[in-house]
């Protein structure tokens, strides 16, 4: 089986944040843009990040989605635009991807969160269906209740594709990551979703799973 990655999810509120990039030794870092409440300063900040951009995902998350600082969807898609023609990963909810065409391809995270209920498997393979063709990574995020676990492991006979369950035992996330999902977010200093343990944990807890 395939060692998961892990995401450290890092909130930026304003541009002295990026400087704890450097310290993050994950395999993949989050720029969780929502928590600042006039992202749009990152368009002048990516050309120095240019050597990390199979490294970094940046994410604009809606405030629906679990998102701190709700962003005008016409900022949000100019921020994707420059994000996009920079070479760099992004995180998008379906949603907003579809109704506003954002660009999707190889380097995307197509993303859906459920924070109160639980969506059937048909919901869920019905709002990526339009992408399936442009090879993105879809992501499912769903509150742990009801048949949250039976909706997240059917999910992942999917070919790419990253689940993780939200407000449950934290180890319940790397489970499904030895099960097959692409990815494990955690945290770095607080917590950007319900569930999530610190980076460094999750990092020496799969070491030991994948030791060889």
């Amino acid at each position: 089986m395939d060692k998961p990655k892990v995401v450290a999810s890092l909130p930026v509120r304003k541009p002295e944040d990026l400087s704890n990039i450097k310290e993050i030794e994950s395999d993949l870092i989050e720029l969780r843009l929502d928590y600042s409440s006039n992202p749009f300063f990152i368009i002048d900040e990516l050309d120095k990040f240019s050597s990390l951009s199979s490294k970094l995902i940046f994410t604009i998350r809606d405030v629906n989605e679990g998102g701190i600082n709700q962003v005008s969807p016409d900022i949000k898609k100019k921020i994707y635009d420059k994000i996009y023609d920079s070479g760099f990963i992004y995180d998008v909810e379906a949603k907003f991807a579809k109704r506003y065409e954002i660009n999707v391809d190889c380097r995307t995270i197509l993303s859906l969160h459920y924070f109160s209920d639980v969506p059937s498997l048909e919901e869920v393979v019905e709002l990526f269906e339009p992408f399936k063709g442009k090879d993105p990574l879809f992501k499912v995020a769903i509150i742990g209740k009801g048949k949250y676990k039976e909706v997240l492991s059917s999910l992942l006979s999917l070919k790419k594709v990253a689940v993780m369950p939200m407000g449950v035992d934290p180890l319940e996330r790397i489970a499904f990551g030895i099960l097959g999902s692409r990815l494990i977010y955690a945290s770095v200093i607080e917590s950007t979703a319900p569930g999530q343990m610190n980076y460094r944990e999750v990092k020496r807890t799969l070491d030991c799973i994948f030791r060889t």
